[in-house]
C-alpha cells in the first residue's frame, strides 16, 4: 500500500511541476491557467485569449484591461485622420513599463502599429490614450510574437494537458488495481 502511494505522489510531483512551468511560459499568450510569476503588462492590461466560450465569432487573442474589456482585438476599431482602422488580427505586441504597441493587420490588409498609454489629460475621462504608427522604433520594446509562436504555443498547451494526464490515468490504474486486488482477496477469504 505504501508503494502505491509514494508513486501516486511522486507522479503528482512530476505531474504538478511539468504544468506549472508550462503554464508560465504561455503568460504572454494569453491561455495560462495561472500567473504564478507574477508576470504583468503595463497599463494594468492583460493577454487574453477569447474562444467560443467568452465571444461569438470567436476573437482569438487579444489585449484586455482589468474589467476584462477588450482593448485590442479582432473586430476593435481605431479612428485615425478620418479613416477606420479595424483590427483582424493581433501579429506581436511589445511593452515597456509605461506602453503597450500591437503590430496589427487591419482589414484592409495593412499593417499598423497601435500603442496605448496612459492619458496624461486631465479633463479626459479615458485612463489610455492610443495613437496608430505606420512605423515605430522598435528597440525599445520587450515583443511577444503571437502569430509566429502559435505553433509552438499550441504544442506546450497540449503538453500542459498531458501533464495531468500524466497523474490521473496512472493513479487510477493503481487505485483501481488495488480495488480488485482487494475485492479478489476478499472473495478468497469469504
Amino acid at each position: 500500500m505504501k508503494l502505491k502511494g509514494l508513486i501516486i505522489l511522486i507522479l503528482l510531483a512530476i505531474s504538478t511541476t511539468i504544468y506549472i512551468v508550462s503554464d508560465s511560459k504561455l503568460y504572454y499568450y494569453g491561455i495560462s491557467d495561472f500567473n504564478i510569476e507574477d508576470k504583468t503588462l503595463p497599463l494594468k492590461l492583460k493577454p487574453d485569449f477569447w474562444s467560443s466560450d467568452v465571444s461569438y465569432p470567436i476573437i482569438g487573442f487579444a489585449i484586455t484591461d482589468e474589467l476584462n474589456m477588450l482593448v485590442i482585438g479582432k473586430g476593435k476599431k481605431w479612428h485615425q485622420n478620418n479613416k477606420v482602422i479595424e483590427t483582424k488580427e493581433i501579429v506581436k505586441y511589445g511593452f515597456d513599463n509605461k506602453s503597450l504597441v500591437a503590430f496589427i493587420e487591419a482589414t484592409d490588409n495593412k499593417f499598423y502599429y497601435v500603442e496605448y498609454a496612459k492619458n496624461t489629460d486631465s479633463t479626459s475621462k479615458r485612463e489610455l490614450l492610443y495613437t496608430v504608427f505606420p512605423r515605430i522604433d522598435l528597440e525599445k520594446y520587450k515583443w511577444i510574437d503571437v502569430k509566429t509562436d502559435e505553433k509552438k504555443v499550441s504544442q506546450l498547451a497540449m503538453f500542459r494537458t498531458y501533464s495531468i494526464l500524466l497523474f490521473i490515468v496512472p493513479s487510477f490504474i493503481i487505485l483501481l488495481g488495488g480495488l480488485i486486488l482487494r475485492k479478489a482477496g476478499n472473495l478468497e477469504k469469504g
